[in-house]
């Protein structure tokens, strides 16, 4: 699993990843908000231990509190995921997110659960997905009501007054990291000049979009951008809008009956192939 946001990458946890596990478990910022010791080791073994939990975790389940990663320096910062949690005898999946002290107020935990929160509600399909903080920990509390959870109630976690948070499925229409938010979709004619567009392609396309994103440049000059190797980029809420936007385009339709295309191919930003549609 690798999630990619503007600037972070999230991915589940790997063997090597044993050094990350140790700076977390001693960093202050990580641990402010934790049962105290909860995360430290005796050594390194012990770490591989609780690593390969974790892994098990993901292969199972699919769940786990992923490893954050700076984009560009592949700097560790912290971690951030889903998982179960036993709310007054009922089993509920939990948001969380902790971050190394060096890099709190950048608006990384709220980037990472955008994605983490997307993952859950689309990828998984879990209908309910809960959050909370304790009433002193003001930053995470501002962070979910940002995501769009509703406050429940109060309720006592580790002994302590937590403020309990819920999102749902239903929300996702009016979530901002829902498909609510636009994003930039590759259209791809299937055939051009009777020569077949391949989807590596597409793929080096999309890669070279996100390079221009990254340097800040305009990705898209109103809503599409040139038309290299028979595409147009169009920027919608969900696929099927943008499919709707590049069929009216004067090159798509052109395209296509000049060329007798019948079929559009269609990816994502993160060089996902979701499927095709008739032209």
């Amino acid at each position: 699993m690798k999630l990619e946001t503007k600037r972070l990458i999230i991915r589940e946890w790997r063997e090597t990843d044993v050094d990350h596990y140790l700076t977390s478990s001693k960093d202050v910022g990580y641990n402010v908000f934790s049962i105290p010791g909860q995360f430290l080791v005796i050594d390194k073994n012990e770490a591989i231990k609780i690593i390969k939990q974790r892994i098990l975790r993901f292969e199972q389940k699919g769940l786990g509190k992923f490893l954050v990663f700076l984009k560009g320096s592949e700097q560790f910062i912290g971690t951030c995921g889903l998982d179960y949690y036993n709310l007054d005898g009922r089993q509920e999946m939990e948001l969380g997110y902790r971050l190394l002290l060096n890099h709190w107020g950048k608006g990384y935990a709220t980037e990472a659960a955008e994605a983490i929160l997307n993952y859950g509600l689309v990828n998984l399909k879990i209908p309910r997905i809960i959050a909370f903080a304790i009433p002193q920990n003001t930053q995470s509390l501002k962070i979910i009501e940002k995501l769009g959870f509703r406050f429940l109630n109060e309720f006592e976690h580790a002994g302590l007054l937590h403020k309990l948070f819920e999102v749902t499925s239903e929300d996702l229409s009016t979530l901002n990291y829902s498909n609510n938010r636009e994003n930039n979709f590759v259209i791809s004619l299937a055939k051009i000049s009777g020569i077949e567009t391949t989807f590596e392609t597409i793929k080096r396309h999309v890669e070279h979009l996100r390079m221009l994103d990254q340097k800040g440049q305009l990705v898209l000059a109103g809503p599409f951008t040139d038309h290299p190797s028979g595409m147009v980029v169009v920027r919608a809420r969900n696929k099927e809008e943008a499919m709707a936007i590049a069929k009216s385009d004067p090159f798509v339709s052109e395209g296509a009956r000049s060329f007798e295309i019948r079929t559009l191919q269609i990816a994502d930003e993160q060089n996902n192939y979701l499927g095709e549609t008739k032209a």
